[in-house]
């Protein structure tokens, strides 16, 4: 009886066994890997989100400055100081070149209605 055991069931036994185990193996081996991997995209979001708060302490650095304030409200929105008057000058193939417009300010441009302003933003 102990004869058989070792010849006919022992074997299979550790078989299986060893299956079970390679596959445990291999199944921790491809989660450490991936998260090997996920590690490496963590670290390079880092590093652009880092590089993206180092340009940003830049900008803020920057606008600590009143001048620098004014010139980007003049450059974004097209604001103007009292007194000063806007004058655009139209590429060299416009059709009227000795007109001059004057920029509208922030006032007037609160002063449209809603469907006017949607309308200019398809002119």
């Amino acid at each position: 009886m102990k004869n058989f055991f070792y010849k006919f069931i022992l074997p299979p036994a550790l078989l299986v066994l060893i299956g079970i185990l390679a596959v445990g193996v291999f199944n921790q081996a491809k989660k450490n890997y991936d998260l090997y991997a996920q590690i490496s995209k963590l670290e390079n979001t880092i590093e652009s989100v880092e590089k993206q708060n180092q340009e940003l302490q830049g900008a803020i650095e920057n606008f600590q400055d009143p001048s620098t304030i004014d010139r980007e409200a003049r450059r974004r929105l097209n604001l103007k100081k009292d007194g000063e008057e806007v004058v655009i000058i139209l590429p060299s193939g416009s059709e009227d070149k000795n007109i001059v417009e004057e920029q509208p300010t922030k006032a007037s441009k609160e002063t449209r209605s809603f469907w006017d302003k949607i309308v200019s933003w398809f002119e």
